[in-house]
């Protein structure tokens, strides 16, 4: 970090607007070192913005400064030296790290909040990449994206010769290439906060690496495309930085109007990171004032539905129960181990749980009042107009990160662009896909991810089952037949089950709308019938029949899991794990005959080949691709949250911190329910839910509803 003595004749005169403000820029002298210069903003001649990922605080080097020795971090000297490399003659730049002085408060207070007119002053923005974590063929990745960027710019002959390609140039999408690119969208520089505005204010960025640049016109050309392609196993890559191409977009295409809100941006960009946690606000009184200000701007109650934390995290206890806690990010979940990850799948769920409620009418179109702030003894409540509608009664396990599908943290390879998703490349080509990786890019990582992911599915399956018995139970409540018309009335138990699991059928659509595939035109049907298929299958399976009987589910749930996950695939993989036993005793017994280490009586030589070759028939089609299963999709759904059932029958998907005797209440105002919890003389929000039957507003009394506190 730079010294005082660097800024010691070069302090910034306080000012009252833009329009007097004082920056610094740095400038590349002949004699090749860096001058510090101050200027005026509204005046400054033009100068390039370095945008780069700080990396470790403690690990720097020394330049000079105005004849200054200063310690910069090593990945900002290796940028300088390339910069000095790349442009002899001199130029301009804007480095915060140096420009702005990091011992003084005032001082950063001041330059953050003008930098909107700084970078959107800047002639160019340069996005420097960490050598040391770049492909090897970073050439061969830039080339292969300037001309996919080309093929959609330009047509003919002329596409080689304006990307300076030449005809024994290698394949745009060869196996090398997609590797290096992968690693190239894996870089932390992507997951940053401060580059959202770097990137959306500049006027143009160029992204260098290793002595090669890559205009990001180019790169997200590129990968607008390549993100529509990408199959599901890789679709959840760098969710900030996928949002961040889309958020560029509409800033250069409208001009920074129309663009998304500040809510929209809170969750779209709430996982990202820094390397100074001061860089994120933490403070419960920021939170409050800038959740208050939303929600009575906007009157939308589904901002509350982020006020769910992880179940794998642990929510701040300074902050009321209807504010977000937007202080954590990615790097709070839990780490990776042995070179497998679960990725962040809560980017997903926090863009679609708004969408989904927003078709919903739980509070039956009532327009909500204006909110207001009302001192209580707990803190500052928010007071909203609510009716309850239920209690719970029971509430069964939640899913949580831990069952979700454990993938590699660093993948070999990136499918072609190819098609939008396939629901059959996710579910049923899994497992050849799985045995073609093993075969050309074996690791330990790969020989752990297929029982680590059976592990994970058959503890899924073990709560669908649980939640299957609890739907079943007497005194479920299902609606008449009728109520939603011939083609939905008369739902059985299993149906409202997962009706409710998927937040009902326009949940569904949500994960059907982006699919090739033609999704049946009953998903809740098919996913009903395929799963009476498995718990038929699980029912008649004598090696988890035994399991059960010896009560080797109750004193070893793990190894249950473990079976149950595997018999998922074929709905007879436990069959098939102990016929698999059976061949490699038999294959030992004949290795053993052959080479003569043992003699075995001769009635049983034929016996041992009999079961050699009944095994291997019966384990054949453990290669071919199954047929997909739409029940996938339910088994990534309903993330931290689990089945209950109220006081009155109805079932419900709620929040993981839901307990008996929590109570569903009804905003007026609010698509959707929320948990609710009574403190006091108040109400603690728990989080949103889905409750079968009621969410057409069904039993919304609008004179039943009473002004409530919410702490």
């Amino acid at each position: 970090m730079a010294s005082h003595a660097l800024y010691a004749n070069l302090s910034l005169p306080p000012s009252r607007g833009t329009e007097d403000a004082s920056i610094r820029l740095l400038t590349l002298a002949a004699d090749k070192s860096w001058r510090l210069h101050n200027t005026l903003l509204a005046t400054c001649s033009k100068y390039k913005a370095l945008s780069y990922h700080w990396g470790d605080a403690n690990d720097n080097l020394q330049v000079c400064c105005n004849g200054v020795e200063i310690q910069v971090n090593r990945n900002l000297h290796a940028a300088l030296d390339h910069l000095q490399f790349a442009f002899p003659d001199g130029f301009t730049i804007r480095i915060d790290a140096i420009c702005i002085n990091q011992r003084d408060q005032i001082e950063q207070a001041r330059q953050v909040a003008i930098m909107r007119d700084i970078y959107s002053r800047t002639q160019e923005d340069l996005i420097w990449l960490e050598p040391s974590l770049l492909p090897k063929n970073i050439e061969q990745c830039f080339a292969a994206c300037k001309l996919y960027a080309l093929r959609w710019r330009v047509a003919g002959r002329r596409i080689k010769a304006e990307a300076g390609l030449t005809d024994d140039s290698p394949e745009v999408f060869s196996p090398g290439i997609m590797d290096g690119l992968l690693k190239l969208f894996r870089q932390p520089y992507w997951s940053r906060v401060w580059i959202i505005q770097e990137m959306c204010l500049a006027k143009e960025a160029l992204i260098l690496a290793d002595g090669h640049w890559l205009s990001w016109a180019d790169f997200k050309q590129f990968l607008l495309t390549l993100e529509h392609c990408m199959k599901w196993v890789v679709r959840d890559v760098g969710p900030n930085f996928r949002a961040l191409i889309r958020l560029t977009s509409i800033f250069h295409h409208y001009g920074g109007q129309g663009g998304p809100s500040l809510a929209q941006l809170l969750v779209q960009f709430r996982w990202s990171q820094a390397s100074n946690p001061r860089d994120k606000v933490s403070t419960a009184e920021c939170y409050t004032r800038v959740m208050f200000a939303l929600l009575r701007q906007t009157r939308d109650l589904t901002l509350l539905v982020h006020c769910l934390a992880p179940a794998c995290l642990t929510r701040r206890r300074d902050l009321l129960s209807w504010v977000p806690d937007w202080g954590y990010d990615a790097s709070r979940l839990p780490p990776s181990r042995f070179g497998l990850a679960s990725g962040v799948p809560y980017h997903r769920l926090g863009d679609t749980r708004p969408e989904i409620y927003r078709g919903y009418r739980a509070s039956g179109g009532s327009q909500c009042p204006t909110p207001i702030l009302r001192e209580g003894p707990s803190g500052r409540a928010l007071v909203l107009h609510v009716m309850i509608a239920g209690r719970i009664a029971t509430v069964s396990r939640a899913l949580e990160i831990y069952h979700q599908y454990a993938r590699l943290e660093h993948p070999k390879g990136i499918p072609e662009p190819r098609p939008p998703a396939s629901w059959n490349e996710f579910s049923g080509e899994a497992t050849a896909r799985f045995l073609r990786t093993l075969l050309f890019h074996p690791s330990l990582a790969l020989l752990l991810m297929w029982p680590l992911n059976a592990y994970r599915k058959g503890a899924a399956l073990a709560i669908f089952l649980e939640w299957a018995r609890l739907a079943e139970s007497p005194g479920t409540w299902l609606e008449p037949r009728g109520a939603r018309g011939e083609k939905h009335g008369g739902d059985d138990e299993l149906t409202a089950m997962f009706i409710t699991l998927m937040k009902g059928r326009r949940g569904c659509d949500f994960y059907t709308h982006p699919l090739t595939d033609r999704a049946p035109s009953d998903l809740i049907a098919e996913m009903v019938k395929e799963f009476r298929a498995l718990r038929n299958a699980v029912w008649w399976n004598p090696l988890l029949r035994l399991m059960g009987f010896l009560r080797i589910a109750q004193l070893f749930p793990s190894l249950y899991w473990l079976i149950l996950g595997f018999s998922y695939d074929h709905h007879k993989g436990a069959l098939r794990i102990f016929s698999s036993l059976v061949a490699l005793v038999q294959l030992a017994i004949f290795l053993g005959m052959r080479y003569g280490y043992f003699t075995v009586p001769e009635w049983l030589r034929p016996m041992s080949l009999f079961w050699m070759v009944l095994a291997m028939y019966r384990n054949w089609d453990i290669f071919v691709p199954a047929k997909p299963r739409w029940l996938d999709a339910a088994l990534i759904t309903p993330l931290d949250y689990a089945m209950a059932r109220l006081d009155d029958g109805r079932l419900a998907m709620v929040p993981h911190n839901t307990l008996p005797g929590h109570e569903i209440a009804l905003l007026k105002g609010s698509p959707c329910p929320f948990v609710v919890q009574r403190v006091g003389k108040g109400w603690k929000l728990m989080g949103d839910c889905y409750v079968y039957g009621i969410m057409e507003g069904e039993l919304w009394r609008e004179e039943e509803a009473r002004e409530m506190d919410i702490f």
